[in-house]
């Protein structure tokens, strides 16, 4: 039997001793797109950071690759996932080269600036549409940009998993169509992915699999058979539509 990537078994979350998510049962595969779906408070942010090990379980466990997750120090546990944050401040100007550059840091023993370094930050700038933006200082680039270079430093750091808290923040259209096609390209590769959205019909277009939150409720499967268990997170009827690229859309009806 294939192992799982990631796998939650009666995990429960919680912050700041406040009960999030209880019960949670979860598994995501090598080449996977998870979608993850649910409304305002719901614990999106709460769960991405349990999986990936920096916010420790109440209850049940996290396993990486068959292990569990608080087994990994730091840096290996780096070299396995990329972690894209929803927002993050930049005070210093670096540039857009040298901040994806600090993905490399998990791998480094001393000084991180490699040939093999420096071609993963390029390989992760050319991906993300970011080479010739790749001298100008952070501080000075559009919030979408800066996404992309919060994703260009996650993708150098080579991980078998990609976590991503609301990844199309602040991205423009054509842009939008970018992070789909990374995200399959990485997905082809075999990367796991997993990423939050408010955006539900961007989520299900790139989605293998949609796992949807609500009050007391936990859901997984296929983007096909989500539409009853987001209308139940999020209290909405929706209404299908068949767009012309054959893709189904949900929207809100009266």
């Amino acid at each position: 039997m294939a192992e799982h990537l990631v796998q939650a078994e009666g995990l429960a979350c919680s912050r700041d001793g406040v009960a999030i998510l209880e019960d949670i049962n979860l598994t995501i595969d090598g080449g996977e797109i998870v979608a993850l779906i649910g409304p305002n408070g719901c614990g999106k942010t709460t769960l991405l950071e349990t999986i990936c090990g920096t916010l420790p379980a109440a209850a049940g466990k996290v396993s990486l690759l068959e292990r569990p997750i608080g087994s990994y120090g730091a840096a290996e546990r780096a070299r396995q996932i990329g972690f894209v944050p929803q927002r993050e401040e930049q005070v210093f100007e670096f540039t857009v080269r040298e901040t994806a550059a600090m993905g490399r840091l998990p791998y480094a023993s001393g000084l991180y600036e490699t040939d093999d370094d420096w071609q993963a930050v390029d390989e992760a700038l050319d991906i993300t549409d970011l080479t010739r933006l790749r001298n100008n200082a952070v501080t000075r680039i559009s919030g979408g940009e800066l996404q992309r270079v919060l994703i260009a430093r996650a993708q150098a750091q080579q991980p078998k998993l990609l976590i991503l808290d609301e990844p199309t923040a602040s991205l423009d259209m054509p842009h939008y169509q970018s992070l789909s096609k990374l995200l399959r390209t990485l997905a082809g590769q075999g990367t796991g992915i997993i990423a939050a959205s408010h955006d539900i019909n961007w989520a299900m277009s790139i989605a293998t699999t949609v796992v949807c939150l609500g009050e007391d409720f936990f859901w997984q499967g296929p983007p096909a058979e989500a539409k009853p268990a987001l209308e139940r997170a999020f209290g909405v009827k929706l209404e299908p539509a068949i767009l012309s690229s054959g893709q189904t859309a949900l929207f809100l009806t009266d």
